[in-house]
């Protein structure tokens, strides 16, 4: 209709619908050996929006991530956006006793976590956290049983639960620097982020065709609005968990990477690892992070 204002009536749910409607075949989400198009995250998406809703979370409702990068971060994000729930990023990173703010601040319906690298401050974090919590390990084996991140995945229905989402509803909760004591949780809802999507998109250039490499931290705004904007203009999000220089290198060759977050130090790095040009690196035009 004339003057309808189109833009403020989308939720990420309807872009990801959007997507998988018109780019069945292009890969969504690289991370190590899984590789998934479009169509495929969807369907994980799904998954994992009517399990959670079984397990009865719904609107407003907390569901924490504490863990490094990863598709599932992206899979979660917008399984909580189907469900009108808003996805909580916290910094895997903090002492138990700031993962315990967190926990007791945000309150989440539900906690996906990761034993890697940080399971002892997490269980300590659990152990002073009151609420019912429903506990879910990311990286675990075939063992973990429910508890495992895929296992509950599986148990969900890859039909689109197709609740309806207010627009202006908080979709993504972001915790900011402790600068009056203690970090505070600001939220941002789907109209907000599909907007800096939109125009961190158009001042990158960003097309189908970017593929950005997600190395830094996907609790910090300045990487996931990045993350955000490759998915908006339905290009390629690939992951890695850690910084490593050669790394980093090896993973843009093979996936052709255009945009990597990275600092100045780590540019250097990259530099010195490929000094006798090892690695072709000539996809690379954008490095969007600070300065080097």
């Amino acid at each position: 209709m004339a003057g309808e204002d189109l833009l403020h009536t989308l939720t990420l749910g309807d872009v990801l619908r959007e997507h998988r409607r018109s780019y069945p075949r292009r890969t969504a989400l690289v991370c190590g050996e899984h590789r998934s198009t479009y169509p495929e995250m969807d369907d994980r998406a799904s998954r994992l929006a009517n399990a959670l809703r079984t397990a009865g979370v719904g609107p407003g409702d907390r569901i924490l991530w504490l863990g490094q990068n990863c598709h599932r971060v992206l899979e979660t994000m917008l399984a909580a956006a189907k469900l009108g729930a808003v996805f909580c990023p916290a910094n895997w990173r903090q002492s138990a006793e700031e993962l315990a703010f967190v926990l007791g601040d945000a309150d989440p319906a539900v906690v996906i976590w990761q034993e890697a690298e940080i399971g002892p401050a997490v269980r300590e974090a659990r152990a002073a956290m009151r609420g019912g919590a429903r506990w879910l390990q990311h990286d675990a084996g075939p063992d973990a049983g429910d508890d495992s991140y895929e296992t509950f995945l599986a148990s969900g229905s890859d039909e689109d639960p197709e609740v309806e989402v207010d627009p202006s509803a908080p979709v993504l909760q972001l915790y900011t620097a402790a600068f009056t004591g203690t970090p505070n949780g600001a939220l941002l809802s789907h109209t907000a982020v599909i907007d800096q999507s939109l125009v961190m998109g158009m001042l990158q250039e960003i097309t189908g065709a970017y593929v950005y490499l997600n190395s830094g931290p996907l609790f910090h705004v300045a990487t996931l609005m990045t993350t955000m904007a490759t998915f908006q203009f339905a290009g390629t999000n690939v992951f890695t968990p850690r910084v490593e220089a050669e790394e980093l290198c090896r993973i843009i060759e093979a996936e052709g990477c255009t945009g990597v977050f990275v600092v100045g130090p780590t540019v250097g790095q990259m530099l010195e690892v490929n000094s006798d040009g090892r690695y072709d690196l000539s996809s690379l035009r954008a490095f969007p992070g600070p300065p080097a």
